[in-house]
């Protein structure tokens, strides 16, 4: 954006003042207006041909600036707008200000217009929401955490992190053969299972065969691990879990955020579980259950999904758009 200065018309001088290329005065004044918050300029000063009787002093004066926050904490008192100072605890983070975002009682942060932070905590109760096509800048690390009662959510394409990108995942340990048990996918590309699981260490992994009928083990007779065994975490397949103690898992690097198809679904009905697959939610975020806005199921699978309560040890039905937590896996009848 070029900016010229003020002058008056010679021919009649008591008209209001204009911008442009200034002919007449040997004082000039240049005003830039009032640039968008939160962006980096570049201000030059330049100047047309030459300077012939050497270089011509100049004064600037710059005002309006705030320096950003350290730390902000999003409360939502006002609305959901994260350029909204008011819904901030110290005002609207820039880009070296580390945020937290916990509590979305009142409203959940939604980015409308490119938005930067430093460090980027969502708490387990926390939510953030980026709307199609903005960008958001990370320029420390981001974490979702996890605890005994919920995980962070995250919904949007991959914001532009400069450090570690994580996501927890909690797991209750296991107390007796029925309870304890756990269903799990992954939100991010390529995570090895090895982060989560070790052959031979008393804790379970499995993933699940329709065709078959049957549970698959990571860990092989006599320990080792099973080499039939997939090494990352496979996009929108479920595995079970149960281990012998508590422990916070993490998932590491971008999230999925592409539309994802799901293939080689089987239905053997010879096996008395004909037509129940597998399928993990890929998303860091929570997805609605065939709700013909944002997906829909094929004609041929059943209405409902199936969920697994941890705490009722069993099965919950999902029905049209109902959500599948992040992080979860949902069976389903084909």
């Amino acid at each position: 954006m070029s900016t010229f200065p003020w002058k008056l018309d010679v021919g009649n001088p008591a008209s209001a003042a204009t911008t442009g290329d200034n002919l007449v005065d040997n004082v000039e004044k240049v005003e830039a207006g009032t640039p968008s918050a939160q962006h980096t300029y570049l201000l030059q000063i330049t100047h047309k041909g030459t300077l012939d009787l050497g270089p011509q002093a100049f004064s600037l004066i710059i005002s309006g600036i705030t320096q950003a926050p350290a730390t902000t904490t999003w409360n939502g008192s006002v609305s959901g707008d994260w350029h909204t100072s008011g819904n901030w605890s110290n005002g609207i983070p820039g880009a070296e200000t580390n945020v937290v975002i916990n509590d979305v009682t009142d409203n959940i942060p939604v980015i409308n217009a490119s938005a930067w932070c430093h460090d980027l905590t969502i708490g387990a109760e926390g939510s953030l929401t980026v709307n199609e096509g903005m960008q958001f800048t990370v320029s420390g690390d981001l974490l979702i955490e996890s605890d005994s009662g919920s995980t962070g959510s995250y919904l949007g394409g991959n914001p532009d992190v400069e450090g570690s990108q994580h996501i927890e995942r909690y797991i209750n340990g296991f107390t007796t053969a029925d309870e304890g048990w756990h269903l799990l996918s992954s939100p991010v590309t390529d995570q090895p299972i090895a982060d989560f699981h070790t052959p031979g260490s008393g804790n379970d992994f499995y993933k699940w065969d329709e065709n078959a009928g049957l549970w698959i083990n990571r860990t092989a007779p006599g320990g080792t691990l099973n080499d039939l065994f997939e090494t990352n975490f496979v996009s929108g397949r479920g595995y079970l879990v149960a281990n012998s103690n508590v422990s916070t898992r993490i998932f590491s690097g971008p999230f999925n955020e592409d539309e994802l198809s799901i293939t080689g679904l089987t239905r053997n009905t010879d096996s008395d579980y004909a037509g129940w697959n597998l399928a993990g939610n890929p998303f860091p975020c929570a997805i609605a259950w065939n709700d013909g806005i944002n997906w829909s199921a094929p004609a041929e699978f059943a209405g409902v999904a199936k969920v697994w309560d941890e705490a009722g040890a069993a099965y919950t039905d999902r029905g049209t758009g109902d959500l599948i937590p992040q992080e979860m896996d949902l069976c389903y009848n084909c």
